[in-house]
């Protein structure tokens, strides 16, 4: 099974449950990225799906060049 249809079959079973609300398919989309990313051979991909809230209300990586203007 492709890494698309395996998503799309997460997706449908989990819709078909009745009672789904975003964060239900979040599990989902973690594991695209999860399987596409080792697919690929990348390392040190992460997904965290619900990360802490912060001040601003976004987490921001250290690595990240954000700018106010």
């Amino acid at each position: 099974m492709s890494i698309l249809k395996g998503y799309l079959k997460r997706l449908h079973e989990i819709a078909s449950r009745g009672d789904a609300r975003e964060e239900s398919f979040y599990s989902a989309l973690k594991w695209l990225i999860d399987r596409w990313s080792k697919d690929k051979g990348l390392k040190g991909v992460h997904v965290t799906t619900l990360p802490k809230k912060t001040e601003a209300g976004v987490y921001i990586t250290p690595q990240s060049q954000w700018s106010h203007t």
